[in-house]
């Protein structure tokens, strides 16, 4: 096998040789000369501002603290809702004892349990509104002095989700 493989081997290596005739020579051709250079013209661009103004900063700071304020009024309102809703199973609770207590029973801690409840409920509901509004007239006024500074320095950059 190794004999068949060294026979192929010379005989290709025979029938390739080297060609005798050099390659055609590169022709000369004469340096053609650079067009004439001019500076580019003056540019009309304004300075890119890598960072926000601090007017812009400070309106982005007021509009997030809106946002986080009024997010925890909504939790708040939403707290609220279920209190209102626990005080009212406790109020049917109050027509219709639980089980273990015969049916048209007065039960005074129930129905102390659900004013609880509900005064709970009613602060809750209070209290998180207001606290959602606040947070919702921040972010407003945070918003509204991003959009006047944009107003007047269209070219400055903007903080993210700015309404631009």
């Amino acid at each position: 096998m190794r004999a068949i493989a060294f026979a192929l081997i010379l005989s290709f290596a025979g029938a390739a040789h080297a060609q005798g005739v050099p390659p055609p020579q590169v022709p000369q051709l004469p340096d053609e000369p650079l067009p004439e250079w001019h500076p580019p013209p003056p540019s009309k661009a304004k300075a890119v501002f890598l960072s926000l103004s601090p007017e812009a900063l400070q309106a982005q700071k007021i509009r997030q603290a809106g946002l986080w304020i009024s997010s925890l009024g909504w939790a708040t309102t939403f707290l609220g809702g279920v209190f209102y809703v626990w005080a009212a199973n406790l109020n049917q609770d109050l027509g219709s004892p639980p089980p273990p207590n015969p049916p048209g029973v007065f039960i005074p801690s129930l129905e102390d349990q659900r004013n609880h409840v509900e005064a709970a409920a009613i602060s809750c509901l209070t209290i998180g509104g207001t606290i959602a509004a606040t947070g919702f007239v921040l972010y407003t006024i945070g918003q509204w002095k991003i959009t006047s500074h944009h107003k007047s320095h269209p070219d400055e950059p903007l903080p993210p989700l700015s309404g631009f």
